[in-house]
């Protein structure tokens, strides 16, 4: 690369801004004519052993794939970023085997407010630089690894990043692929509509990060003075830092902890890393100024000297800088410019005056800036005010801007000869060329230290002058700033502004202008900086009369600060926003958002009181006309469900779907005041009052004659409870009526509509639906959620997904294992234990099925290669432990029984026996249900069942559900009715019966159970043929076509004319009888093993007859 910067491999090493003393000056081959020091450019001075632990790490990194952090402490000056930059540029040749991938950026220490600011600057200067120097076929790697994480030209997380933190990633995006991606999967997920809410963006930067980096190419990310970082930065950084899928990065986060105390946002973030991360991937780094010897070293080695011949020299310089590398830069000038250190054009050599120590000292200003404002004072007029004017923007500059801020302030000066000044401040050491890394090829113009900077702006007092000066500034900031680029512009103007006096402003336009930033900071999760400008914007208005002087701006200002409140849980203050809005708003629309958030503001300042929230939420929807009392009694109930049924007029819910829309802004308030009442009630069980508002609200809505997209949740809500009390014909009536009113919002992929549809496929849509084909849709929702950032419903959602797999009795050696494995990481990289708890415990549950090295040493214990119950346990403490104990017991308790362990079943039904029917999952709860049953009634025939109550309850439950039409309930209530009749021929129904749909486990636990009852009765001597063979071999089969080979070898272990059954097995005897029985026109078979396979058998003689 021939720009300033220096080339990494795959990326560009930036000139740093801090403490850097390399020098790419153009004419510094003529230093010694111009009289100036030409400092060491190749040279680190004293860093020794912090640059071989830096190597050190790295080669942890290269060796272990395993992402390492280095937090970086050092008071300005010390040579932070020049370390950085020599371990970088050090790297290729340390590991040729390896590309490093490198990006950085830095915070500004004037703050513009821009969230995200330094992180941006690294993700653009790489981006831009990658598609200028990636050789094609790199870049089509690239950007497939990108697509697999859905960023790819057009997709809405490309757009959110572009929109938020990386606008040039079009750039490299569209060089290396088509705009459109090829693949049509990655191409069907286009159309989903990404919000730009904070877990979103974080989601998108994590994933972009991850596909990055590989194990030939680690990346190296670079962030310098998070000490000025806002607290929307720091949380993306800590969800890409704890995020385990992210490998193959090195992070280096640079700091003064001067600067940085012990509650300090940066402080907090730093723990929670290493909380996630461990010591063994976190290391912390401080560096000191320089000693002695490398002071005398470096100035030695910068005039052309030996360190004793500069003896004197250094010792004065160090006694006033004390080691700090910078400051020894800026002494050592002053001591040029004041003639006391000199160059001598006779001898071409630098000299000292005739000094003495003492008086050198007295050179020596005491202030570093005092020596800055030294040097830039005998700089030409024109430079020292554009230094100034830069220096209250944005750390880069572009000339463009620069020459408008100059104009502003009746500095004439052309183009050229303002690019010629630049280059001068270039070549005096005060500023660097940051190089071209915005796509319109323009160079900016960087401060090489933040202490120039301040110089620069200490140049201006205080006061009239200074005012006048941002004023200015701000003005021209303002007319530059385009809407949707530039974004810093209109935050560093409003942020200057809002320190002037009120004099200065116009109140009105600078309160609609903090308005505008506070929204934009809002939209990106900088919480944070949206309350500095919002309050802002508050405070510009006059108290007593803002809302009638300027009622809308005051209404809009006062809602967004009273969320902003709420988000950041400063609930008192949030609370007296609320009060003020409810005062003073003129309709109840305009009071609504300040409603919503009342209820969650006394919510969570009450310890998430949940029937409070209830009570709450009912005293709100009050005003809105709809009444109803806090403890509905029965016959309130009855009394709105008999005006429910009035108001259908005898149609259906379905009538619903032909509505329109509502737009009407009174009657979505309600909706959405019902849909937050009806989650708090759902959170305290307050079922009663759900089904009230449930019934009033859908009243309103067949009055109203419109819908919203908060109807379809509603729906939703109504069924579950259904579904609870048993009532499943109603139940589904209610998921059908969201299912029609959820396709009239198509346009609607938003985090409500996929929470909906996620309530509804948990909860609902299984009742009519096999699992097996309800599989495919929780996967499809594991990765809508995952992308809108909603990682506990996504991984909720592949829970279910692994729970109907194991229902559906899919063979369990093709996609189970992969696809828990992938589940489980997802889980560990987003530190959800209790996730993390559930697919380990499948796994093992798997690997106990199939038997060998990675199964418990007893098959009915989860204790294995993937599992151990008791480490499990003490993962979670309450709710989450109570959740993970009962999904272990259900679990083991399947395990026993396929296993045939009686002693298990009796404690697992022992521990399952506290836990309610109900389980909103309904995959989860199928499990549980169908081997409580089971247990239950295989232990009923061995002694007195103490829990004939749960056998009675089971069999109940899967009664209904099958009189009601369930796939999923009709073959496990075969299996009950056999186990409880204990005859050959319920058997054989029940094994016809689970046949049909394929349901190899089930099939083959009822082969088990009748050839173990005939053969009880062969060996009591009440049968004389042994047909309990012909059901046990078919058992064996069916077991090892479910992949279920450890129970395989439990039973040929047992029964020795098993060993050999696998050789007697035919390719599939089930499959070649159907094939034959396509040809032939004759209906299916029953299950092999069954009374009816004889008759089959027949009929299929006739045909051939």
């Amino acid at each position: 690369m021939e720009e300033e910067g220096r080339h990494v491999e795959y990326g560009t090493l930036a000139e740093q801004k801090d403490e850097a003393y390399f020098d790419d000056r153009p004419d510094a081959d003529d230093d010694m004519e111009k009289g100036r020091i030409k400092f060491p450019t190749e040279k680190l001075y004293g860093r020794n052993k912090e640059l071989q632990r830096f190597f050190e790490i790295h080669s942890l990194l290269v060796s272990q794939f395993l992402s390492r952090v280095i937090f970086l402490e050092g008071y300005s000056g010390t040579g932070k970023s020049t370390l950085v930059d020599s371990f970088v540029k050090q790297i290729p040749k340390t590991n040729s085997n390896h590309r490093m991938l490198y990006m950085s950026g830095k915070f500004d220490q004037i703050k513009t407010g821009d969230p995200f600011s330094a992180i941006s600057q690294a993700l653009n200067q790489f981006v831009l630089q990658a598609a200028k120097d990636f050789e094609h076929r790199e870049l089509r790697l690239l950007n497939r690894r990108l697509a697999k994480v859905d960023i790819f030209a057009g997709s809405d997380h490309a757009k959110v990043l572009q929109d938020t933190i990386a606008p040039e990633l079009g750039t490299l995006l569209k060089k290396g692929l088509a705009t459109e991606t090829s693949d049509p999967e990655i191409a069907e997920r286009k159309s989903s509509a990404v919000i730009h809410d904070f877990n979103v963006i974080k989601f998108a930067f994590t994933n972009f990060i991850a596909a990055l980096t590989t194990d030939v190419q680690p990346l190296t990310l670079f962030i310098d003075d998070l000490q000025w970082a806002d607290d929307a930065s720091l949380a993306l950084l800590l969800g890409l830092l704890t995020d385990m899928s992210v490998n193959h990065l090195l992070f280096i986060g640079a700091y003064r902890p001067n600067e940085v105390d012990k509650e300090h946002e940066l402080r907090n973030m730093m723990r929670e890393v290493e909380k996630a991360r461990g010591p063994e991937v976190v290391f912390h780094m401080e560096i000191f100024n320089l000693a002695p010897d490398s002071i005398a070293e470096f100035i030695a080695d910068s005039i052309d000297k030996t360190p004793e011949e500069v003896g004197f020299v250094a010792e004065a310089v160090y006694k006033k800088t004390l080691g700090n590398i910078f400051f020894v830069k800026q002494a050592l000038e002053e001591l040029v410019r004041k003639n006391a250190l000199y160059y001598d054009v006779m001898t071409f050599q630098w000299q000292f005056g005739d000094v003495t120590r003492v008086e050198l000292e007295k050179y020596l200003s005491e202030d570093v800036l005092q020596m800055v404002q030294s040097k830039m004072q005998a700089l030409p007029e024109e430079l020292q005010k554009a230094l100034v004017v830069a220096a209250y923007t944005k750390n880069s500059i572009d000339l463009e801007l620069l020459a408008a801020l100059l104009e502003a302030e009746s500095v004439d000066v052309e183009f050229q000869n303002l690019k010629d000044l630049m280059n001068m401040a270039f070549v005096e050491g005060l500023m660097l060329r940051s190089g071209r890394w915005k796509s319109s090829n323009t160079t900016f113009y960087e401060f090489a230290h933040d202490r120039i900077r301040e110089a620069a702006c200490a140049s201006v007092p205080y006061g009239k002058d200074r005012d006048n000066l941002l004023l200015r500034i701000a003005k021209v900031l303002l007319s530059k700033a385009k809407s949707g680029e530039d974004e810093w512009m209109l935050f560093t103007a409003v942020r200057h502004l809002n320190s002037l006096p009120h004099q200065l402003t116009d109140q009105m336009p600078l309160s609609e202008q903090n308005l505008t930033v506070g929204k934009i900071a809002f939209s990106k999760g900088a919480f944070h900086e949206a309350l500095y400008f919002l309050q802002a914007g508050v405070d510009r208005l006059d108290r007593i009369s803002c809302w009638e002087d300027h009622y809308e701006l005051s209404l809009e200002l006062k809602t967004y600060l009273a969320e902003t409140e709420n988000f950041l849980g400063n609930d008192d203050n949030a609370l007296c926003v609320i009060e003020n809005i409810l005062q003073n708003a003129k309709t109840l629309v305009e009071k609504s958002r300040a409603h919503y958030c009342y209820i969650e503001a006394t919510t969570k300042k009450n310890s998430s009181n949940y029937e409070l929230a209830c009570n709450t939420a009912v005293e709100v929807m009050s005003f809105y006309n709809i009444q109803i009392p806090c403890f509905p009694s029965k016959t309130q109930m009855n009394r709105e469900k008999v005006m429910l049924k009035v108001a259908l007029r005898g149609r259906s819910l379905m009538c619903m779907a032909k509505f329109p829309v509502a737009t009407d802004e009174f009657q979505i308030a309600q909706m959405k005041l019902a849909a937050l009442t009806l989650i708090y009630a759902s959170y305290s069980k307050r079922s009663t009052l759900l089904v009230m508002v449930g019934h009033r609200m859908l009243r309103i809505a067949l009055g109203n004659k419109t819908i919203t997209i908060y109807l379809p949740m509603l729906l939703v809500s109504l069924g579950a409870q259904l579904r609870e009390r048993g009532k499943y014909k109603e139940a589904f009536m209610f998921a059908n009526a969201a299912i029609s009113l959820m396709d009239r919002f198509p346009a609607e992929k938003g985090l409500e509509f996929i929470k909906t549809k996620m309530a509804m496929y948990g909860s609902l849509f299984c009742l009519r639906v096999s699992f097996r084909d309800a599989i495919e849709s929780y996967l499809d929702l594991n990765k809508s959620l995952y992308s809108q950032g909603e990682t506990e419903l996504g991984l909720a959602s592949g829970m279910l997904a692994m729970f109907a797999f194991l229902n559906s009795s899919l063979p369990l050696n093709a996609l189970f294992e992969p696809k828990l494995l992938l589940l489980e990481e997802m889980s560990s990289n987003r530190a959800r234990e209790i996730f993390v708890v559930i697919f380990s415990l499948l796994r093992q549950c798997l690997y106990n099925l199939q038997g060998g090295d990675k199964s418990s040493p007893h098959p009915s214990v989860v204790n294995g290669a993937a599992f151990n119950e008791e480490e499990a346990l003490a993962m979670c403490e309450g709710p989450p432990r109570k959740m993970n104990f009962r999904d272990i017991s259900t679990i083991r308790l399947l395990l026993a029984v396929i296993f045939d362990d009686e002693q298990s079943m009796e404690q697992m039904l022992e521990r399952l026996n506290e836990y309610p029917v109900h389980d909103l999952a309904v995959a989860r709860q199928h499990v549980r249900m169908t081997y409580t049953g089971f247990a239950s009634l295989i232990m009923a025939r061995k002694s007195v069942n103490i829990h004939a109550k749960w056998a009675k309850i089971s069999t109940k439950f899967f009664q209904k559900l099958s009189r009601f039409g369930s796939p999923n309930a009709q073959p496990v209530y075969a299996c009950m009715k056999a186990l409880s009749k204990f005859n050959q021929a319920a058997f054989d129904e029940a094994i016809h019966v689970c046949g049909n749909p394929g349901l190899l486990n089930l099939s083959a636990l009822m082969n088990e159970r009748c050839g173990l009852m005939l053969l009880e009765e062969y060996n009591c001597g009440k049968r004389s043929e042994p047909i309990h063979e012909t059901y046990l071999k078919h058992a064996v089969w069916l077991y090892h076509d479910w992949g279920a080979t450890g129970k395989v070898m439990q039973m040929q272990n047992r029964f020795n004319f098993l060993v050999d059954a696998m050789k007697e097995k035919a390719p599939s005897l089930l499959s070649a009888i159907r094939r034959k029985a396509a040809k032939l026109g004759v209906p299916p078979p029953t299950q092999a093993g069954s009374s009816a396979t004889d008759d089959y058998g027949d009929r299929l003689a006739l045909s051939n007859a």
